[in-house]
């Protein structure tokens, strides 16, 4: 099984504004992370924990790609029919 596999060229994207984006993006998080992570292990459900875990990691990984799709790299399909 051959599968393509495209990586992004990050070289030549414009990295502070993907920092910027995602930055911002992720900065609302912070609460909700900090909460979970002051509870004393006692005092909070173990399932609570586990769900808020995961919320948390959709919504960073939504931001990331979400940022990714945004700020895209200089090649595309175009230039590979191309070459």
């Amino acid at each position: 099984m051959n599968i393509d596999v495209v990586y992004p060229r990050w070289e030549k994207a414009d990295i502070g504004a993907y920092y910027g984006e995602t930055g911002a993006n992720l900065t609302p998080l912070l609460p909700d992370l900090d909460k979970l992570l002051n509870q004393n292990e006692h005092a909070i459900d173990k399932t609570l924990a586990i769900d808020i875990t995961d919320q948390l990691y959709d919504r960073i990984v939504f931001v990331m790609r979400d940022a990714e799709s945004r700020h895209k790299f200089w090649w595309n399909e175009e230039l590979t029919v191309l070459k």
